[in-house]
């Protein structure tokens, strides 16, 4: 009976007040504050005179003075509500701890109260200086809008690189914690330019002089500088970007990545590692939301055929591009000094090639040939990558105009047609 009652939303708001309205804080101050009153009227109470009168009169008024002192419970009522969820506190504090700030002491000696004042839009929130933890950032609830603004204006002024890495704090065990997001420059990966990410940022170029966005799928074997390449094709068409690790989603909530990417308002988002998400259903309604509010999304991903088939349809990913290699300009370019070596290593992933380049630099030609040997045989027993039943040339079949039509025993080779076999006579 209970169970259905608590559905009855009449019934869910009266307990949602009642349990409010008596929560522990306010139990226990009215419960302190009526004993301190008895206590402080007792010896008028015990004998009436004018002495006990006026010690009663004064210990009343030092209840009530005391009593007047800020309660940290009690300070945020509903005039002031939380701009944004908990997952932003750190970004938000980050935001504002250049400010000037009033710190008011409560009756909880733990828990001090910051309020900071941006124009007109004051900020607020109880400090927890045991450990350090703030559960909620508040602003007077008709400031909301123009506090969101200022929040991002400020965020703005400290993330002044052009692109951006979203990252997550996991929740940890701690009552406290609650997870978190933070944004910092991104520069894991730098810009090598090729003649096929040249030619491939044109193509892109077209589209988006065209009004029209798009979302582009680079997969292939690790190592085959495909993160490098989305880094590349942003960079050439001198976006804004956004990274993000599809398997961070899984610890953040949605909407906080959709605030984060309307308050950075990127060009371009690069999703990294897009097959290791946990939840590909929840993708969905995320690769949608990117599809409307930027002009470019690149994903990367090693194994294609574990993504469903619903994300790869157009209006998701629009466009797939296998990366079986790296373009030779850029081994030549990780290779620096060591372009010797390019025949030898060109079909090595990249972090094998980058291993090879640390260690030119310590060890003579023997030491060389040797460490070439033993990278060769770890780069051997790599698993053997399956997902390249395509054909790697297909799409840039599509955006070369001057590609030349190809024989029948071209396509052949390639598999792309099949003669039908013929009957056996019999």
């Amino acid at each position: 009976m209970m169970p259905r009652l608590k559905e009855n939303p009449i019934v869910r708001d009266a307990d949602d007040f009642m349990r409010d309205f008596f929560n522990i804080g306010k139990v226990k101050r009215v419960f302190r504050l009526g004993t301190e009153l008895f206590s402080a009227a007792q010896p008028f109470i015990e004998k009436q005179t004018p002495l006990n009168a006026v010690k009663s009169l004064f210990m009343v008024g030092k209840v009530i003075v005391d009593d007047l002192e800020v309660w940290p419970d009690d300070y945020f009522d509903v005039n002031w509500e939380p701009p944004y969820n908990q997952e932003f506190n750190k970004l938000v504090l980050r935001a504002l701890e250049k400010k000037p700030c009033r710190v008011m002491k409560t009756s909880d000696e733990s828990s001090v109260i910051h309020i900071i004042q941006l124009e007109d839009v004051k900020f607020g929130y109880v400090l927890n200086t045991k450990n350090d933890y703030v559960d909620r950032i508040f602003v007077e609830i008709d400031k909301i809008k123009k506090a969101k603004e200022l929040i991002k204006r400020e965020l703005w002024g400290l993330m002044r690189e052009d692109n951006v890495v979203l990252r997550s704090s996991k929740k940890s065990k701690s009552d406290y914690d609650t997870g978190s997001i933070t944004l910092e420059p991104d520069d894991a990966f730098k810009s090598m330019p090729s003649k096929r990410s040249t030619e491939y940022s044109a193509y892109l170029k077209r589209c988006i002089d065209a009004g029209v966005s798009r979302s582009v799928l680079l997969y292939g074997p690790p190592g085959t500088g495909k993160s490098t390449m989305a880094r590349t094709i942003v960079n050439a068409l001198g976006m804004r970007s956004f990274r993000i690790r599809v398997e961070d989603i899984g610890h953040i909530d949605t909407s906080s990545v959709f605030e984060a990417i309307n308050i950075f308002e990127p060009d371009a988002i690069i999703l990294d590692d897009f097959d290791r998400s946990s939840d590909q259903t929840s993708l969905l309604e995320t690769l949608e939301f990117f599809q409307n509010h930027v002009k470019l999304v690149i994903a990367t991903v090693n194994n294609k055929s574990r993504l469903d088939d619903a994300i790869l349809r157009p209006g998701r990913f629009d466009e797939l591009l296998q990366i079986k290699q790296m373009d030779d300009d850029v081994v030549k370019a990780v290779l620096g000094d060591n372009a010797e070596s390019f025949e030898i290593v060109k079909d090595w992933p990249i972090a094998f090639i980058q291993e090879y380049v640390k260690r030119r630099r310590f060890m003579d030609e023997a030491e060389a040939q040797e460490s070439v040997k033993e990278l060769a045989a770890r780069v051997k027993k790599l698993n053997k990558y399956d997902d390249d039943s395509e054909d790697e040339q297909g799409f840039e079949r599509v955006i070369q105009p001057s590609f030349k039509k190809l024989k029948l025993a071209e396509l052949l080779l390639d598999g792309e047609v099949r003669k039908p076999r013929r009957r056996r006579k019999e």
